[in-house]
């Protein structure tokens, strides 16, 4: 019973210990699980390994320390240490379950992707934002560009059409002048002068009052000569009275054309006043437009010292923006080190201060905008009050508001520049992070390339030598047999062995340096190893810091402020690109000042020099045909610059693609490796199963033997445990078969893609060589461009030196004509200096020919001189190689002849000699070209040698040990030569090894590149979305400047319209009001007419009764005289002949116009027409010196001093008639 028990006791202990490594088996199991699982999710990362420390804890050290022996190097060991130690430190034990380890872990990682994912978005808001403003910024620099251009054009129409109005003018007064010169002519031949300097109106009054006189005279002429001839006998007295009277009538008129002319002439100066009064209110016109644009060309230039103090004090800002941004860099110094302390309230505090800074800065810019506003409001206000006055204010206010718009508008432009600039700069690191990912990559390939082909290339080279010293040997030992000469045949033989022992020589320092090369690339390979080593451990602690800096900028966005470092950062590129903004306008306004400047040059020498236009324009014409081949070249420069980018771009891409293939066929062969390990740990758990299960049947049969004679309880608890145990081994075995065949799939297919990789690379390699041949076509092409380019950059130079000269002539013929027109004053010695002028000038132009001639010369003596120094130094050059190849020679055969001794003594020490091989491939080639001369050499002596076969015959028998030497030393030769191959197989071997490593490491790096891909992709995507909203804002902002430009446009067709209706109605205005003059002078004198008429009229009709009266009186008289004598006649006649003169003259007097008069004349001619045979010759001379008042009325309805003429012997003589009358009654 004892040993029973003790065995079942045993057994016990052995399931016990059977029972402890199962389960650990168990947990091992389920270790793989996991990862299996992680494989199958596609998250192989550094969780999943922390995952696998999580056994080390729950199994015993000793195991732990095997496992991490089998499956853990050194620097994971480390990596692993890491991460504990920080998981201490930050709180969590070390002995914690693996959920919690992972829960934790998996807590990090949201928060983590949570803040990256708000970085994102704020980025992305901000490059909107940015886009948005530079959209907005470049369409106000294009309407400001446009306003400008438009008001330059406004300006030269105003200019043109001022100088066509002036041109009018000129033509105007040129005609004006012209007719005053011919009236004045006609004049003077008339003997006016005094009229002829007076104005156009003056003259014609004057000759019209002057046709009147004429007239009246001789109207009064032939009355006085008629009534003279019938009265000359009877009556002498009334003669003489009538002339008296006549004198005074004459006195009296000369008195009213002296008030009439005075009145003329002030007429006349009143004229003169008002047309000098026309004359300033039209000039008044047209100085308001003058006055505007220069008041737009002072305004404009007062924009543009603006914008320039503007800019001064940028800079300044900038300048000040430095030194604060040094001091907030000290400021974020002492800050980091406080939060690595653990004080953050510092930072709080600062953020605050800084948000209220932005806060205060806002509030003043809020405030600043709203009394712009203000004051446009009361700008639009005053110039809404002025806008009857003038329409010129409302387009300089609208210039204000624009000006204000444009200076909101470039702050607006300032701050995008500073935001786009800081993307820039984030943009740049990140590239030359990538870019410099990839030089490496590109520069370790490239090496690899090189390496593989320099040595196939050398072991071509090796082989094909050989073959031509064999081949050469064997030429030498057949044509020796047959030479005759014995001293001929002894030095050819020791001038052999030198050649023999020379090649020996080089191909053992060859051999040497192959192996230094092979070992330098071994150490090579190993530095690399160890700086990617490097750089993932740098990668590993780099998200940390970024963490650090993605919660940095969350809190600097929740508190909207920007780091004010970066602000001025940004600001101060902002102001280096204006600085050279500022520079590029002043080069282009100084380029276009010296247009100018050469355009005016060349106006005044086609002016002064007729002749020679033909040859500057044809230079000219040369130059610009030359300056556009210029161009067109520089432009198939740029499109080849272009094209190269875009072919370097490709490369890049490509090249890319080829480290992304690469890193994941690391990452492929890294997951074999790791099944591989997982794959032998199971099968040692399987062995280490199936040994326990061995054992446990073992114990079983022993346990059966030894217990045969046990209770039936016994064996049923026996037979329940095993059954169970059963169970659990099936399960466990089950789950070991599924993940091998899980990690068989997975083999499969990492296969699969390292087959599809491995396709993808081979034809990214053929791709990279096709572009590569295309990049030589290209900058071959390049090349014959840019050879062309300074063929025709030296032609314009030549060109511009003939211009240089042909300008000097131009100035000296200048200068010449100078002299001519100077001598043109002295017209007898003109044609003597002209003679002497043109045989200067002839003498001038043969010199200049001269010139020409000597100058082709000299540029022909350069280009020989230039020849012989070239060839001098080409001489010098091969002189040079020359004595270093006889250097090197001599070196050559000292090192050889050492090694020759040294050969006897030690073979081994040959390999010693074989360390130089580098420093003498410089050498080979050189040693090549002497073989191949030498080859030569020796095939004109071997048929010297054939010639002399004959004689050499006899002396074979001497020759035959050294035919022997020579052929123990080309066995040597080949022995060393098999030595060589089989050292080129093991490097090759060797070779392929650390290809293979290599090729691991790559599919490693190849999981990064794919996430580092993805990120790209979403970027491209992001960016795609950008450039569409761009394009549709672009397109938006061009409507609003398409719809400004017709706005403008409008405006200024409404001012142009306005304008020209201004001007209709000034003229319209000066023309009504000549019409209304015209029409009230006719007015006037329509009324002063109808007004005489009406008084001569009422005149006549009281003429008519009197001289009804009248004729009653003298019908009474005549019957009286018939009925008296002729006493009572003498003393009757006088007495009635006075009455009657007073009953005429009591007649009114008045100013009547001429035709009036006449008229009146002509009905009182008709009334006594019937009677004048009966009227005695008194009454007739009474009636005609009634009849001759009316002609001495003065022009211009001027009203006579004396009306009536009255005489007191006359009034003595009426009174006496009254009284007779009225007693003969």
């Amino acid at each position: 019973m004892s040993s029973n028990r003790r065995s079942g006791g045993g057994g016990g202990g052995g399931g016990g210990g059977g029972n402890g490594p199962v389960l650990e088996g168990g947990d091992l199991g389920n270790g793989s699980n996991r990862r299996a699982r992680h494989i199958e999710s596609g998250a192989v990362s550094e969780d999943s390994r922390w995952a696998d420390l999580v056994p080390f804890h729950e199994i015993g050290s000793e195991e732990a320390e095997s496992y991490r022996s089998l499956n853990l190097s050194s620097l994971e060991k480390s990596q692993l240490e890491d991460i504990l130690d920080t998981l201490k430190e930050e709180g969590l034990d070390p002995f914690a379950t693996p959920s919690e380890q992972l829960s934790y872990l998996w807590c990090l990682y949201q928060r983590s992707e949570g803040k990256l994912w708000s970085a994102t978005r704020d980025l992305e808001k901000l490059q909107q934002q940015q886009a948005e403003e530079m959209k907005e910024v470049e369409s106000y620099v294009d309407h400001v560009r446009n306003l400008t251009e438009e008001r330059e054009g406004v300006a030269s129409k105003f200019e043109k059409e001022n100088d066509q109005l002036k041109t009018k003018l000129e033509h105007l007064q040129l005609q004006h002048e012209a007719q005053a010169k011919e009236v004045e002519e006609m004049l003077d031949q008339e003997g006016l002068l005094d009229i002829s300097h007076s104005n156009p109106s003056e003259q014609i009054a004057y000759l019209l009052v002057e046709r009147a006189t004429l007239l009246e005279r001789l109207d009064l002429t032939e009355h006085n000569l008629g009534f003279h001839n019938s009265n000359q006998e009877s009556h002498l007295q009334a003669c003489d009275e009538e002339l008296e009277r006549e004198r005074k009538l004459r006195v009296c008129v000369e008195r009213d054309l002296d008030e009439a002319a005075h009145r003329l002439h002030m007429a006349h100066d009143e004229i003169r006043r008002l047309t000098d009064e026309l004359d300033m209110k039209k000039k008044e016109q047209s100085k308001p437009d003058t006055l505007e644009l220069q008041k737009a060309r002072d305004h404009n230039k007062r924009l543009d010292k603006e914008i320039l103090a503007l800019r001064n004090r940028v800079r300044s800002l900038d300048l000040q923006r430095k030194d604060h941004t040094e001091v907030i860099e000290k400021l974020k110094k002492e800050l980091d080190d406080h939060q690595k302390k653990g004080e953050q309230g510092a930072l709080s505090s600062t953020v605050n201060d800084a948000g209220e800074d932005n806060e205060q800065g806002e509030h003043s810019k809020s405030d600043i905008e709203e009394k712009s506003s203000r004051n446009v409001a009361d700008s639009d206000q005053l110039g809404n009050l002025q806008s009857d006055e003038t329409l010129h204010k409302r387009c300089q206010q609208e210039i204000e508001d624009k000006e204000c718009r444009n200076k909101e508008l470039l702050h607006k432009f300032k701050k995008l520049e500073h935001e786009y600039e800081e993307l820039v700069e984030r943009n740049e690191e990140l590239e030359s992070v990538l870019g410099e990912t990839q030089n490496q990559r590109k520069e370790e390939n490239q090496l690899f390339e090189c390496e593989t082909e320099g040595l196939k290339r050398k072991i071509s080279k090796l082989e094909a030598e050989l073959s031509e010293m064999q081949r050469s040997k064997e030429e030498e030992l057949c044509f020796f047999d047959q030479e005759t000469s014995p001293d001929l045949k002894a030095e050819d033989l020791q001038q052999m062995l030198k050649n023999s022992q020379e090649n020996i020589e080089i191909l053992d320092s060859r051999l040497l340096e192959e192996r230094s090369w092979r070992q330098q690339l071994e150490s090579d390979l190993e530095t690399a190893q160890k700086a990617l080593r490097v750089v993932k451990e740098k990668s590993k602690f780099e998200p940390g810091r970024l963490q650090l800096e993605v919660t940095n900028l969350d809190e600097t966005a929740k508190e909207e402020c920007f780091p004010s470092t970066i602000i001025e950062k940004h600001q101060w590129d902002s102001g280096l690109l204006e600085n050279e903004i500022f520079k590029f306008t002043e080069g282009f306004d100084i380029l276009n000042t010296h247009g100018t400047e050469e355009r005016n040059i060349d106006k005044e020498t086609e002016k002064l020099w007729f002749p020679k236009e033909r040859e500057i324009e044809n230079l000219t014409t040369k130059a610009s045909s030359l300056q556009d081949t210029i161009q067109s070249l520089q432009k198939g420069g740029e499109n080849l610059s272009s094209e190269l980018s875009e072919s370097k771009r490709k490369i890049d891409i490509v090249v890319a693609q080829l480290q992304e293939c690469i890193g994941e066929k690391r990452a492929v062969r890294e997951e074999n490796a790791r099944l591989r390990q997982e794959i032998s740990c199971t099968r040692l758990q399987l062995l280490s199963v199936e040994e326990e299960m061995a054992k446990l049947k073992e114990e079983r049969h022993q346990g059966s033997q030894s217990s045969g004679a046990g209770t039936d309880s016994i064996v049923k608890l026996h037979s329940s445990g095993e059954i169970l145990f059963q169970q659990q081994q099936q399960e466990d075995v089950r789950q070991l078969r599924q993940d091998l065949h899980r990690v068989q799939n997975l083999c499969s297919s990492a296969e699969k893609e390292l087959r599809y990789e491995r396709e993808k690379t081979l034809d990214l390699k053929k791709h990279n060589i096709l572009l590569q041949q295309e990049i030589t076509k290209v900058k071959a092409d390049l090349r014959q461009a840019q050879g062309k380019q300074s063929e025709l950059s030296n032609i314009c130079k030549n060109l511009e030196t003939e211009l240089d000269q042909s300008q000097q002539k131009v100035k000296e013929l200048e200068l010449d004509v100078l002299k001519q027109n100077q001598s043109a004053k002295l017209q007898s010695s003109w044609q003597e200096k002209l003679a002497h002028e043109v045989s200067r000038a002839n003498d001038a132009d043969r010199k200049v020919l001269d010139l020409q001639q000597q100058l082709k010369e000299l540029r022909h003596q350069l280009c020989l001189s230039d020849t012989h120094v070239l060839g001098k130094k080409h001489l010098e050059e091969e002189a040079k190689t020359l004595r270093e190849h006889e250097s090197k020679l001599r070196q050559q055969l000292e090192a050889g002849q050492w090694e020759r001794k040294l050969q006897d003594q030690n073979i081994e020490e040959l390999q010693g000699h074989l360390k130089n091989f580098r420093n003498k491939e410089t050498s080979l080639v050189q040693a090549n070209a002497e073989l191949q001369l030498r080859v030569q050499q020796q095939e004109t002596r071997l048929r010297v040698l054939e010639e002399e076969r004959a004689a050499t015959t006899s002396e074979y028998v001497h020759f035959q040990n050294s035919n022997q030497k020579l052929t123990v030393q080309l066995s040597v030769l080949q022995q060393e030569k098999e030595r060589l191959y089989q050292e080129l197989d093991h490097a090759l071997k060797h070779l392929d090894d650390r290809v293979r490593k290599y090729n691991e490491k790559e599919l490693r790096h190849k999981a990064k590149l794919r996430k580092a891909k993805e990120v790209y992709v979403h970027e491209l995507h992001l960016r795609d979305g950008l450039i569409k909203q761009l394009q549709n804002e672009i397109a938006l902002m061009r409507n609003h400047n398409e719809k400004e430009k017709a706005w403008i446009r409008k405006v200024t067709t409404e001012n142009e319209t306005l304008l020209q209706e201004k001007r209709c109605l000034l003229q319209q205005a000066t023309d009504q009001e000549e019409i209304g003059r015209n029409n009230k002078w006719l007015l006037s004198s329509i009324q002063s007419r109808v007004h005489f008429l009406d008084e001569e009229n009422k005149q006549l009709q009281d003429s008519a009764l009197r001289l009804s009266n009248q004729v009653v009186t003298l019908e009474r008289i005549l019957k009286k005289i018939q009925t008296l004598n002729v006493e009572d006649l003498k003393k009757t006649i006088p007495s009635e002949c006075f009455q009657l003169n007073e009953k005429l003259f009591s007649l009114p007097v008045t100013s009547f116009p001429a035709v009036g008069l006449s008229n009146s004349l002509g009905i009182l001619k008709t009334v006594p027409a019937v009677r004048n045979k009966d009227v005695p010759e008194s009454l007739r001379a009474a009636f005609s010196f009634s009849q001759s008042q009316p002609s001495e009325i003065s022009y211009l309805n001027l009203t006579s001093p004396a009306q009536t003429l009255t005489f007191p012997e006359e009034k003595h003589d009426q009174s006496t008639c009254s009284d007779e009358a009225d007693e003969g009654e």
